[in-house]
């Protein structure tokens, strides 16, 4: 005996689409105020992360002035503000994945996440690589709004 049945799934992809568009429309925003906000309160936007303390010499700088407005702590990597006002969030998109692509234009990230920054080449990772996640604050945001758009479009 056999049963043959058929599922129209068409609508399916319109759903997709939907979902994409409010995932796009909301989470970029959402996610760079996030980042920002880990940053600026010394967190390591990174899973397992930890921004290490300024040097001596540096907390001595900004104890003498050398840095107006500067704080000793958090280690939050704003001075001027340049470099963080420089993330960016790109979008891509095909029919079956979503891609959020983050980065900072600024020179002067490289050298905090990637190269070290100082004498001593101290890194303080502000994005994951590869490998690496988004701590679970960032993570939960992100599951968060993809939860929304899907129920906004299946209830």
């Amino acid at each position: 005996m056999s049963v043959t049945f058929e599922a129209d799934l068409r609508n399916l992809n319109a759903l997709y689409k939907n979902i994409r568009n409010e995932v796009f429309k909301t989470l970029p925003n959402k996610l760079e105020k996030q980042i920002i906000s880990d940053i600026n309160r010394g967190v390591s936007p990174v899973k397992g992360n930890r921004f290490p303390k300024y040097s001596v010499s540096y907390k001595n700088a900004i104890k003498k002035g050398r840095y107006p407005g500067k704080s000793i702590a958090p280690v939050n990597l704003t001075l001027t503000g340049k470099m963080l006002k420089s993330l960016k969030l790109k979008l891509k998109d095909n029919l079956s994945v979503m891609t959020i692509s983050v980065m900072f234009s600024d020179k002067k990230a490289k050298y905090h996440d990637i190269e070290g920054a100082g004498k001593s080449k101290v890194i303080r990772r502000m994005l994951p690589k590869s490998g690496e996640e988004f701590n679970a604050r960032t993570m939960k945001l992100i599951r968060d709004e993809i939860k929304k758009a899907i129920r906004k479009f299946t209830s």
